[in-house]
């Protein structure tokens, strides 16, 4: 239905759209992988002669715990909102190529297709647009390799542009894919997203009266900017090497060649040591007073980040843990950033005041030292970072050894010229935090406090001088204020339909042995789950739906539900001196999206939708994805002196239609697939439906 909308809606505007709909062979993990069919939806609006055109790109699908308002109708929407303005202005030089990918929830096999299609060779530019929450600002956080002119380019547009090169070098590591993961190595291009709120992210919650319209104003925003700039210069050169970059509050990007670091990096460490040296010379610091300076931030940071985990682990037991404490992780945030605060002036402020606040200020300048050379290393795209908080703090050291009067009556100046050269460590630090809070989420908590902490050790003068002036009513204001808010996240965080629960149910039908299961990974029954299992359910494997799964779930019998199950015709059998060739044509009356065919019997080779695919001798298995309507033909060799048996497993998507089936309450929902045990293979709101067919070698 998304598929035709797409077309008709492109038709009406006189944009030219088609369906692309290939057979593909989606890759194998040992004996187990997939072919299916996808459709890709391309729309193309002409320019006026360019080389190379540019793509949006966004997939169509969506995960089947939710409907996907943000994940990706967000992206879809502005693509197909782009196509109405540009076809309503001048045309640009360069075509611009739409592309709906399918399939991006079920292993980017939409993008992976559109590789395969011309237009993916015509392309020189693409911005792709995701979402993984349903609120906040886009961030530009992926680039393709080689991103110096795509950056510079970026940073021209016009565009409100928030990225950094550091988000960029934190997402290289991490374990996360996008349509734009398959392509990127061969078109140049950007990925953005919003990420706040993931609570919601790929459940029920992801509708469109929780999308926020600033987030798909902002994702409009890049497209349409992005697609004027590109579509009126050329994009045949797009490489050059890579730039470290930093967005300014949103207001501009700064970027400069990469290759600037190891100076930047001299730099800053090299003014911090002339703070230092400054400050012996001058008799501001003493050998002992710097090394207990520096010891003083390091015990604080860890208190602060200790403090942290403490307060995430109460809410983790008093709120039942994930994904409770994510539905409000903003109050929870504010709550943990003024507790560190607080305890940051209890251990740097107060517990090592016998130390002059010079030596703690420089030596907690040590740290940032260190900083910068572990980022310059481990993240290079991340160096700026503390280059440039450095730089600033250092200078700032200098103008206080000579600004500011020794002892406690220099405190008021100092702190001063402290906050005036902490500014620039304010802007990156701010940001940098929100940003992965909302990325990372709450979870981290106890790392990302680190980074409040050294923005602190920036501001040190500062905090002297609040502890001077308020004495002990500073920490007793932050950890009250840390407090309330602590306790009104705990609070308001109870079930509710804008924070449920989430729960596991599954259904499994073996028309083999006419018996019937429910089916969950929940570790005991729920409010809900109640109505299915006994107190004490029985714990099984269900190898029967999940072949070679041995996690032992919650299991208990259910009512049969009126399922045909798949079916299996024997279309030609034929015998060869050393194996038989079978040509079956399996079709699914149920309309099943996931068709997995799984035998323990040896394949020695064979074809699925027209695709070669190899054999194994033990445990063969591979999953028709997106089951075509009319069925598939499958054709196996097989060992000729044997019988061969092969398991067909439907899985299809919500919960049998069975009397009695009391559905959820509105304060719980479906667990989605973003839980912290996500790889397991048992997900929630799946229907198994199998049967085991038999082949005998004939006589």
């Amino acid at each position: 239905a998304v598929r035709d909308y797409l077309l008709e809606t492109l038709a009406e505007m006189g944009v030219d759209a088609n369906m692309h709909r290939p057979v593909h062979d989606w890759g194998r993990s040992r004996n187990y992988g997939g072919v299916g069919i996808v459709e890709n939806v391309l729309a193309r609006i002409p320019g006026t002669g360019g080389d190379k055109a540019f793509a949006l790109m966004a997939h169509y699908d969506s995960v089947p715990y939710g409907p996907g308002a943000a994940d990706d109708m967000s992206g879809v929407a502005t693509m197909i909102e782009v196509a109405r303005a540009l076809k309503a202005s001048p045309p640009l030089k360069n075509d611009v190529i739409l592309v709906f990918t399918d399939a991006e929830e079920g292993g980017l096999r939409g993008a992976r297709a559109f590789r395969e299609h011309p237009w993916a060779d015509e392309v020189g530019v693409m911005l792709n647009m995701e979402a993984r929450g349903t609120r906040g600002p886009s961030s530009m956080f992926e680039t393709s390799a080689e991103n110096g002119w795509l950056i510079a380019q970026l940073a021209q547009a016009g565009v409100p542009v928030r990225a950094t090169s550091l988000g960029y070098d934190v997402y290289a590591s991490m374990p996360f894919s996008t349509d734009f993961t398959p392509l990127k190595e061969h078109i140049a291009g950007f990925n953005i997203a919003f990420v706040d709120n993931f609570a919601y992210y790929h459940t029920v919650n992801d509708s469109p009266e929780n999308l926020s319209l600033n987030s798909l104003q902002h994702h409009g925003e890049y497209a349409l900017g992005l697609a004027r700039h590109f579509g009126n210069i050329p994009l045949t050169e797009t490489r050059a090497p890579d730039a470290a970059y930093f967005d300014l509050l949103g207001l501009t990007l700064v970027h400069y060649p990469l290759s600037w670091n190891p100076a930047l990096t001299l730099l800053a460490i090299g003014a911090w040591i002339t703070a230092v040296a400054l400050g012996f010379i001058k008799g501001r610091l003493s050998a002992k007073g710097f090394a207990l300076g520096a010891l003083a931030f390091l015990l604080g940071a860890l208190a602060v980040s200790l403090v942290s985990a403490l307060l995430l682990g109460i809410a983790w037991v008093l709120r039942d843990g994930y994904p409770r404490i994510l539905y409000d992780q903003n109050l929870y945030g504010a709550a943990m950033a003024l507790a560190a605060v607080a305890v940051f002036l209890a251990v740097v402020c107060r517990a090592f005041r016998f130390v002059r606040w010079e030596d703690r200020f420089v030596g907690g300048l040590l740290w940032w030292a260190v900083l910068c050379l572990v980022l310059h290393v481990q993240y290079p795209g991340g160096a700026y970072f503390p280059q440039w908080t450095l730089l600033f703090a250092a200078l700032g050291c200098v103008a206080i050894f000579f600004a500011a009067p020794e002892g406690r009556q220099g405190l008021p100046r100092a702190a001063m010229v402290a906050l005036l050269f902490g500014l620039p460590g304010f802007v990156f630090v701010v940001p940098t935090l929100l940003g992965f809070l909302s990325t990372l989420t709450l979870l981290f908590s106890p790392l990302l406090i680190l980074i409040l902490a050294f923005f602190l050790a920036l501001v040190l003068p500062v905090c002297d001088y609040l502890i001077q002036t308020w004495r002990g009513r500073a920490f007793a204001t932050l950890s009250t204020a840390a407090l309330v808010l602590y306790l009104t996240a705990l609070a308001v965080n109870g079930p509710s339909p804008a924070r449920p629960d989430w729960n596991c149910l599954s259904y499994g039908l073996d028309l083999d042995t006419r018996q019937a299961y429910w089916i969950s990974s929940d570790p005991e029954p729920t409010e809900w789950t109640a109505q299915f299992f006994p107190p004490s359910p029985s714990r099984e494997t269900i190898e029967e739906f999940i072949p070679r799964d041995d996690t032992r779930y919650m299991k208990a019998p259910a009512p049969m539900a009126g399922m045909e199950g798949p079916e299996v015709e024997l279309v030609r059998h034929e015998e060869g001196a050393a194996s038989r060739t079978l040509t079956l044509f399996i079709r699914s009356p149920d309309g099943a999206p996931m068709v997995y065919l799984y035998t323990e019997d040896v394949v020695l080779s064979g074809s699925i939708l027209g695709i070669d695919i190899e054999g194994a001798e033990d445990g063969w298995g591979r999953t028709i994805n997106s089951m075509p309507p009319e069925g598939a033909e499958v054709v196996l060799r097989v060992p000729q002196d044997a019988p061969f048996s092969l398991r067909i497993i439907e899985q299809s998507y919500g919960l049998p239609p069975v009397e009695g089936l009391e559905p959820r309450p509105a304060h719980i929902i479906c667990e989605p697939n973003s839980t912290l045990d996500h790889r397991r293979p048992l997900r929630s709101d799946h229907i198994f439906v199998a049967r085991t067919f038999e082949f005998p070698k004939e006589e």
